[in-house]
């Protein structure tokens, strides 16, 4: 019973945690922040040539659904976050500076983990508000062509954490660039890329000052008398 409860307690963690010796202890649940890819449960995406409308609902359907994820992702970091912080605290206030280091080190890739994913899930909202202000073809193509860039540029920074997500962002970026290829077929709108990725700039720095804000508004510092130690 106590090798279950034990188990259970490790098994909240996604971070490696050190012994005070320094030994590295693996957490035995390395995919609590992991989420299983879900693009197999979806229906079949609608497949270009088709109607738009029936694309336009499943991307911004995916795109919820990662908003979401996102969400429950900044939670439970911010749990874990919390946790080493405590453990950091005292270890500095009892003068153990080998311990202390390596807790120090696993705060600062944590919250860099959880700034990537913050900005993502502010990203996604951003996303969501201006796909559900779509109200034309033509709207419909301003709107896509940057979030595909977004997507994009999310992917690159949040598979370095969550690589099981590569599959999601890409399945994303599939509908989106068939949105705007059949727009383009149907209403003879072109893509202006430089305008687009101008917008998607725009997006994910926006994205990443909330971020920031959000960060520094829901995470402790360490008090400067103790770093002084």
């Amino acid at each position: 019973m106590h090798e279950e409860e034990d188990q259970s307690r490790q098994a909240e963690d996604d971070l490696i945690v050190k012994d005070r010796d320094g030994e590295s202890i693996e957490n035995q649940n390395q995919n609590q922040f992991q989420f299983q890819d879900q693009t197999q449960n979806h229906n079949p995406l609608p497949r270009p040539g088709g109607p738009l409308k029936p694309r336009v609902d499943i991307v911004q359907k995916m795109i919820l659904e990662q908003t979401c994820k996102l969400e429950q992702l900044c939670a439970g970091l911010r749990s874990a976050d919390d946790r080493i912080f405590k453990t950091l605290v005292t270890s500095v206030r009892e003068n153990n500076t080998q311990y202390s280091c390596i807790l120090s080190s696993d705060l600062a890739k944590s919250r860099r983990m959880t700034a990537v994913v913050m900005m993502s899930k502010v990203s996604f909202e951003k996303l969501q508000a201006k796909f559900a202000a779509v109200s034309g073809l033509g709207d419909l193509v301003i709107v896509a062509g940057p979030a595909m860039a977004v997507v994009k540029s999310i992917c690159s920074l949040i598979v370095q954490y969550m690589p099981e997500m590569e599959s999601e962002m890409k399945a994303i970026s599939e509908v989106l660039s068939g949105i705007l290829v059949d727009a383009g077929q149907v209403g003879g709108y072109t893509i202006n890329f430089e305008s687009a990725n101008e917008e998607a700039a725009k997006i994910i720095q926006e994205s990443s000052a909330a971020a920031e804000k959000e960060m520094r508004q829901c995470f402790s510092e360490l008090p400067a008398e103790l770093v002084a130690k």
